[in-house]
């Protein structure tokens, strides 16, 4: 039988689940050790801090879910799984995940807490709607990740606003929101990691960093025309 996009690596086989790849007997022992639920833990405690998630709206929905866990385990397994994405949605969202709202509602009201606000999804591939508030991006080197480091030395944290939901200038565009993460996030990484290092880049290859370079010089003058483009309508509308 073909292997799920989202069934984690099989230890029997000593192969990952979306490419059969081979794993080494030390990548193997380091998938076997790794508790997926420390990672579940890591992510519940990101949505409470960076998304001002409540334990019982977390409890209802992204810890409910069956696929949270499988998710989990073949992202911290398979070297070909870089990202997860974990999405807030307004509590109106319908069927998703196998749970629709009716369902949400229902597991409230066992657990005896009061109306969701939101709802919590995760997934491999990025994706926002109208009910869409934030999504998080996790990211990871193409490596399993190892229960001897720190979560937080293994992934990278991303936060991608939704569609926006005001108007006027307190309106957040996606295109601005990009931009921003280029301007003040990227651009002065990039910089200080290649500032002065002729050696390295010769090494590299001075045509890749100049392109690098160019490339996102240019992403950023799109986007702030992208931005201005925007506004204007926004004024308009």
């Amino acid at each position: 039988m073909m292997a799920s996009v989202d069934d984690p690596p099989d230890m029997t086989t000593g192969t990952t689940g979306a490419t059969n790849t081979p794993l080494t007997d030390e990548t193997a022992a380091i998938v076997a050790s790794f508790d997926p639920t420390v990672l579940i833990q890591f992510i519940t405690d990101l949505a409470i801090i960076v998304l001002a998630a409540t334990r019982e709206d977390l409890q209802v929905s992204l810890l409910s879910y069956p696929d949270t866990l499988q998710r989990c385990s073949r992202f911290a397994a398979d070297p070909t799984n870089h990202v997860l994405y974990l999405r807030k949605e307004t509590g109106e969202t319908t069927a998703q995940n196998g749970l629709n709202a009716p369902q949400i509602r229902g597991k409230m009201l066992i657990l005896g807490v009061g109306g969701s606000q939101y709802v919590y999804y995760l997934s491999a591939e990025f994706s926002s709607g109208p009910t869409t508030v934030v999504s998080l991006s996790i990211m990871k080197r193409p490596l399993p990740l190892d229960p001897s480091i720190p979560l937080q030395s293994q992934l990278q944290i991303a936060n991608l606003p939704g569609q926006p939901t005001r108007t006027g200038q307190e309106a957040t565009f996606p295109f601005e929101s990009i931009h921003t993460l280029v301007r003040h996030a990227i651009s002065p990484y990039f910089d200080c990691f290649t500032r002065g290092e002729t050696d390295q880049t010769v090494r590299r290859g001075k045509g890749m960093h100049d392109e690098a370079k160019t490339g996102r010089t240019g992403l950023k003058i799109a986007l702030m025309n992208r931005d201005t483009f925007d506004e204007e309508e926004d004024c308009r509308a």
